[in-house]
């Protein structure tokens, strides 16, 4: 479960690394300096999500993490969704990175949680099969992505990307949610 739910975060295109956003902020006016100034805030808070991993499995169980950080991540993504509804560009410009620099810390806690998971859990001669079809899993995904920027690619597109990505991520939690529901270490 928690594979695949991390498979599916690569779907979405609310972040920098498909151009998807790029492009929409380029086409709201925002300068390309500026965006590479947000772009670069973005990684820092990611790095940042790493301190705020260990703080969480200090204080929590790794599943109890992993399940704050992906509907963390579904949140942060509803204020991106928000941010269709703006009349005024810079309110809206600023839910739209404002979502995806704090959504960050989500990503990032999330990933680093299942490739924990997957370490302590999987048995030692599994784990390079199980990384290969996670790698696989996530990279199909991903293209996914990429397919849909090229398939509906004009201004408008924006808000099926933004409804894409909140739909991929809220089954993505709802899976993980499912599968620790399930996991017979939660039934005791």
């Amino acid at each position: 479960w928690a594979g695949l739910a991390l498979a599916l975060l690569y779907l979405n295109c609310l972040t920098f690394g498909t151009g998807i956003l790029t492009a929409h902020l380029l086409g709201r006016g925002m300068h390309l300096g500026k965006i590479g100034l947000w772009r670069g805030v973005g990684a820092l808070v990611s790095l940042g999500g790493t301190f705020v991993y260990k703080f969480s499995t200090r204080c929590l169980s790794l599943a109890s993490t992993g399940l704050w950080s992906i509907w963390y991540l579904f949140v942060c993504l509803l204020v991106i969704l928000a941010s269709l509804w703006g009349q005024n560009d810079t309110f809206s410009v600023g839910l739209i990175i404002g979502g995806f620099i704090a959504g960050r810390i989500g990503l990032w806690v999330f990933d680093l949680t299942v490739t924990q998971q997957q370490q302590e859990m999987v048995p030692d001669g599994m784990r390079g099969g199980v990384g290969g079809v996670q790698s696989s899993l996530n990279s199909v995904c991903g293209l996914l992505g990429f397919g849909l920027g090229i398939v509906v690619s004009d201004s408008i597109a924006f808000q099926a990307y933004s409804w894409a990505a909140v739909v991929a991520v809220g089954i993505a939690a709802c899976l993980y949610t499912v599968g620790l529901c399930r996991s017979p270490t939660n039934s005791k």
